[in-house]
């Protein structure tokens, strides 16, 4: 567009010398109002391109946002070791020697019988509801592996916590089954109110004597984090919240039940119900 205004402005000048006359005044008008109008394209072409690159820019973070979001790690790592969630099992990676700190595990990956998983007797399942329940006896969704497992920090020099979800927790969970006809589906479950549940989830954390327990638990609820990357270069999933549907701490009287998120406080190693960001 810059380009064709030149042009423009070439051809009232080369106009003005054909005709022969001088126009003089009237040519240094129309040199002034082109000249103004390639001033405004020019800045209108400047503050487009760096709108363009802001949300180019902006596009790029979400990108990277999900990937990780998506290959964060999973397993917990620390002094008290290397653990993962198996289905509802918490196991920890052993090696031979392991308690010697110059040996490293990934040496002994080829050897026969030199590196194994373990498991630590903690079930998520039983954590939950006490383990003098048989499995069988477990909530529904307990039984089975849950939905989604993310692993976040919450304190430095201290292992992941483990934060797991099981999102078919109320009538979704039967789908496919007998007892799950077509009729008893909800599909809106997240827009749900009142006491009606369509997920549950909580937070398996360790303390600085490795026993591991459950910290957080609630239906209808979401975890968020922030991403840091740790000295070794890898990237880890830092808690910032825990929201969840609250029934008790925030909720008025009479009122339904409110969004309140639970933080942590390093300081006092101890989660709280931050009320002042009920929604």
């Amino acid at each position: 567009m810059i380009a064709r205004l030149m042009c423009s402005l070439i051809a009232i000048v080369m106009l003005t010398v054909a005709c022969g006359g001088d126009g003089s005044e009237d040519l240094a008008e129309k040199l002034a109002a082109a000249n103004q109008e390639i001033k405004e394209i020019t800045a209108a072409h400047d503050a487009l391109s760096e709108a363009n690159a802001a949300l180019e820019g902006k596009i790029d973070r979400l990108h990277e946002e999900n990937r990780e979001s998506s290959f964060g790690p999973k397993y917990s790592s620390g002094p008290c070791g290397v653990f993962r969630l198996a289905g509802t099992e918490l196991i920890k990676l052993r090696w031979i020697d392991d308690h010697r700190d110059d040996i490293d595990p990934r040496e002994w990956v080829d050897v026969e019988g030199g590196v194994w998983w373990e498991k630590t007797g903690v079930d998520i399942g039983h954590e939950l509801q006490g383990y003098d329940v048989k499995k069988r006896e477990l909530n529904t969704a307990s039984q089975r592996d849950p939905d989604h497992v993310q692993a976040v920090k919450v304190k430095e020099d201290r292992n992941h916590y483990f934060h797991f979800e099981w999102v078919a927790g109320g009538p979704d969970a039967y789908l496919g089954s007998k007892v799950g006809s077509v009729k008893d589906i909800i599909s809106d479950m997240e827009g749900l109110l009142g006491a009606s549940e369509y997920m549950y989830a909580g937070v398996l954390g360790v303390d600085d004597n490795c026993e591991w327990d459950i910290v957080l638990r609630a239906g209808n609820s979401g975890l968020e984090t922030e991403i840091r990357k740790n000295p070794d270069g890898y990237r880890d999933h830092w808690f910032v919240s825990f929201r969840f549907k609250d029934y008790w701490e925030c909720r008025e009287e009479g009122e339904l039940p409110t969004s309140s998120p639970i933080k942590y406080n390093a300081e006092t190693d101890e989660f709280f119900t931050d009320c002042s960001e009920a929604e």
